[in-house]
Order: structure tokens, then sequence, then C-alpha cells
């Protein structure tokens, strides 16, 4: 985990790298159509002033727009308690926990910085995975029988417990998450665990 963690920071560095370079090519560029320099100075300012608001704004930005509220103590006890142990055993402050009233299991979190973290988790997901084992066999069932899960559109193929991006080299390059067998094991350690 801690290796993809790591590759998704060095992507994340690579994407904010290249945007300010882009930004500052289309400062070159408008300061030669515009035969001066205040274009390339003006975006020259824009570019770290984006890059710092988007990057403060992220993690809240991302739970917003999945429908995140927060999630309360009298319904989500067991979620609470899963979410807090899990981040004692792993040294990290208490990140955020969030309910997504969404029927499809699944689950996200965001953070830049582990204090700054949240989780969302779908109602759904809560009601499934009452048991960490539980979800396992779930996607040990997926796994078995990936014909039965049919994707209507590419942009909901992220809310999927499916490989549904191939194998090759390029596909893992692009993996958003890891393989299912390895979430598998992932999910049986934690059952481990409680």
């Amino acid at each position: 985990m801690y290796r993809q963690i790591a590759r998704n920071k060095r992507w994340s560095i690579l994407l904010i790298a290249l945007f300010c370079l882009a930004v500052v090519g289309l400062g070159v560029f408008c300061a030669w159509v515009f035969e001066a320099v205040w274009p390339f100075w003006a975006l020259l300012a824009f570019c770290p002033l984006y890059v710092w608001w988007s990057l403060s704004h992220a993690t809240r930005d991302a739970a917003s727009s999945a429908g995140w509220s927060q999630a309360q103590a009298e319904q989500h006890e067991r979620l609470l308690r899963v979410v807090e142990t899990t981040a004692i055993r792993a040294g990290i402050p208490l990140p955020r926990v969030g309910v997504i009233d969404d029927p499809a299991p699944n689950a996200f979190a965001a953070s830049l910085s582990p204090r700054n973290a949240v989780i969302g988790v779908t109602t759904g997901a809560v009601e499934l995975t009452r048991f960490a084992e539980g979800l396992a066999r779930a996607l040990e069932k997926i796994e078995a029988h990936p014909a039965r899960v049919s994707v209507a559109s590419s942009e909901a193929r992220r809310l999927f417990f499916v490989n549904d991006s191939g194998s090759g080299w390029w596909s893992q390059w692009l993996a958003s998450h890891p393989p299912i067998a390895e979430r598998l094991e992932r999910l049986r350690e934690v059952a481990r665990g409680f």
C-alpha cells in the first residue's frame, strides 16, 4: 500500500509540474503574441496561486463531490470505531469519517496530509461490510464471476470492484487501485486484526 501511495504522490507532483510548465508555455506564447512581457508575468504569478488554492481545497472538494456527510456516532458507531482502531494502530491522526447515501458498496480516502484526511463510505458498504471478511467474500464472488458485473459507462467503472482495465503494463500504470487479489489479502489481514 505504501508503494502505491508513494507512486500516487510522484504522479501528482509530475502532473502539477506539467501543469505549471504548460502555464509558463502559455505565458511565453501570450508574451510573444502581445509583444509584451506582462502576460508571462501574470500567468507566472497565477500558476502557484492556483496550485496552492487547488491543493488546499482538494480534500474538501473530493468529499463534497461524492456527497459526503459527517458520520454520526449514534448511527455509525461500528464504522467510527473501526476507523478509530485502524488509525491508532497505524499511528496516524483520526480522519474525518463520512457516509455517502448510495446503495453501491464503495469507499474512498482523500488527503494531502494525515491530519487533513477524509474517509467516505457509502451506505451500501456500511450495510454490506459489517465485518471486513464479508467484503473479502463479496470481492471473491465478483472476481470469480466477472461477467455478472456489467458496467454501464466508463465513468461508472471506478465504482465497481473489478479489474476492468486489463492486465498489461499500460493498464497497471494507469490503475487507481491495486489488483483484486491484493485487495482481498489486505481485507483478510484487517479481518484478522478484529
